[in-house]
C-alpha cells in the first residue's frame, strides 16, 4: 500500500513542525533569557539598595563622629573634679598627707578595694551640679576608715580642707571623742580622736 500525502497533509505537517520548533525555541532559548533577566533585575535592585545604605552610612559618619566628640568632651568636663584612677597606696598618701598638713596624727587607716560606683548624695559636696555624672562604669570609689588624733581645732581644719580642696572626697560619717594620753613626759594629755568614714571618687578616663 502506497501512502500519498496531499498538499493539505504537507501543510499540516509543516505547521506542526513549525509549532514544535517555536515551542522548543521559546522553552530553551527565550525562557532562560527571561529568567536570567529577571534574576539580574532583582540583583541590581539589591545592589542599588546596598549602595544606598552604604552611602547613607558614609554620610552619617561626620555626624556620629561629631556627636561622639561632643559626648566625650561632656564626660571629661563633668568628671574633671574626680581624681584619676589611683591605687590604695596613693589614696593613703592623699588622706594621711592632708591629715599631717593639719597637724593631726593618723592613728589608723583602712582602705577597701576600689570598685565602680556612682557618688552618693552629699549635702556639702562641691562637685558640679550641672550635667550628669559619668557612667558608673567609669567612676571608681575607694571607701576608707580614718582615725585621727589631735586638737579639735585641727580636726575642724581638716574638715574644711576636705570640703574646699578635695571635691572628690566625701565624708560619709564622723565621730569625735575625747581621749586622755600620756605625753613624752608621762603627763596626762587630753586630745580629740576623730573617726571618719570617707569616700574617694576617681574616674577611669582611659575608658572614656
Amino acid at each position: 500500500m502506497k501512502l500519498e500525502l496531499t498538499e493539505k497533509d504537507l501543510f499540516l505537517l509543516k505547521l506542526a513542525v513549525s509549532v514544535l520548533i517555536l515551542f522548543l525555541a521559546v522553552r530553551f532559548l527565550v525562557m532562560p533569557q527571561l529568567s536570567r533577566r529577571q534574576e539580574l533585575g532583582i540583583r541590581l535592585e539589591e545592589l542599588a539598595e546596598t549602595r544606598q545604605e552604604m552611602e547613607d552610612s558614609i554620610a552619617s559618619v561626620p555626624s556620629l563622629k561629631s556627636s561622639a566628640t561632643a559626648r566625650l568632651e561632656e564626660l571629661l568636663a563633668v568628671s574633671k573634679p574626680y581624681y584619676d584612677a589611683m591605687e590604695n597606696r596613693q589614696v593613703d598618701e592623699l588622706l594621711t598627707g592632708l591629715a599631717l598638713e593639719m597637724d593631726l596624727f593618723p592613728v589608723s587607716l583602712s582602705i577597701e578595694d576600689t570598685r565602680p560606683e556612682l557618688p552618693e548624695a552629699y549635702l556639702y559636696s562641691t562637685l558640679p551640679e550641672a550635667g550628669e555624672p559619668p557612667s558608673g562604669t567609669y567612676v571608681l570609689t575607694a571607701r576608707a576608715r580614718l582615725i585621727l588624733l589631735g586638737t579639735q581645732e585641727n580636726v575642724f581644719r581638716f574638715l574644711d580642707a576636705v570640703e574646699t580642696r578635695c571635691p572628690a572626697v566625701q565624708i560619709r560619717s564622723m565621730q569625735l571623742a575625747k581621749r586622755t594620753y600620756l605625753d613624752e613626759d608621762w603627763g596626762a594629755s587630753e586630745q580629740t580622736e576623730a573617726s571618719f568614714t570617707l569616700a574617694v571618687y576617681m574616674c577611669d578616663r582611659s575608658s572614656l
